[in-house]
């Protein structure tokens, strides 16, 4: 066999069995409740996991109501809350019709976006859970103006008013084509996930992949940081 042969190669004498079990593992539901309570996010949010019945938000602010389920984003992450941030400030200033939130999660920035009145927002991500659980948390939130789906991103064909990204930056990187293709002439581009040592190379690509798609280049970003992570927001001139 091949364990055997390994053996040979490596001159080892005795061949130890091993022994390989499965079981559910339902400890991650009792993880994120420990380490899950209700945070305040920028000026405007508070994000509340689903099981505090009876946190109350203070005035002025929106409960954005999370069941993790198995997708990422429980706004505890930095890039999460620079995007949220980086959100109150252009849904706030202007008005949104279109939203495109790519790589969404568990949902929670195109929820904020919602509540903050962006009209209609439609959210990507490559992993169906996620988009189950988006759907869950956007009826959680008692939201219709979410449509969630696994569509593609060089398939998106429509252009958003905002398009936000909060993936890791490799993976930015990788699909810059295809995000600058959703960006039009007023959009604003906000882009998340970002090590602080990966800044320069985000930014030269999507400025390459922007004038190759559109023959002309990015407006300069609005830098934002949190610890080692950074947001980039291009906002039209």
């Amino acid at each position: 066999s091949i364990v055997k042969q390994c053996h040979q190669e490596v001159g080892a004498k005795t061949i130890q069995k091993l022994e390989i079990s499965h079981k559910d593992d339902n400890s991650w539901q009792t993880m994120w409740k420990a380490f899950f309570t209700p945070r305040q996010l920028g000026e405007k949010f508070w994000v509340v996991p689903s099981w505090e019945e009876n946190f109350v938000t203070p005035a002025g602010t929106h409960a954005i109501v999370i069941d993790p389920g198995m997708a990422f984003g429980t706004g505890h992450h930095a890039t999460t809350a620079l995007c949220l941030e980086a959100l109150e400030k252009v849904v706030v200033s202007h008005p949104v019709e279109s939203l495109l939130d790519i790589g969404c999660g568990s949902g929670i920035l195109s929820i904020g976006a919602a509540m903050l009145g962006a009209k209609s927002i439609d959210a990507v991500d490559i992993d169906p859970k996620a988009i189950e659980v988006t759907q869950e948390n956007s009826i959680i939130n008692k939201l219709d103006n979410i449509t969630a789906s696994t569509t593609p991103i060089d398939q998106v064909s429509k252009r958003y008013n905002v398009v936000v990204a909060n993936i890791l930056a490799n993976i930015l990187v990788r699909l810059a084509a295809g995000i600058v293709q959703t960006v039009g002439d007023d959009s604003t581009l906000i882009l998340s996930g970002i090590p602080c040592h990966q800044i320069a190379e985000v930014h030269e690509t999507f400025n390459a992949a922007y004038e190759a798609h559109w023959q002309r280049g990015l407006p300069e970003p609005v830098l934002t940081q949190d610890g080692e992570w950074a947001c980039l927001v291009y906002s039209p001139a």
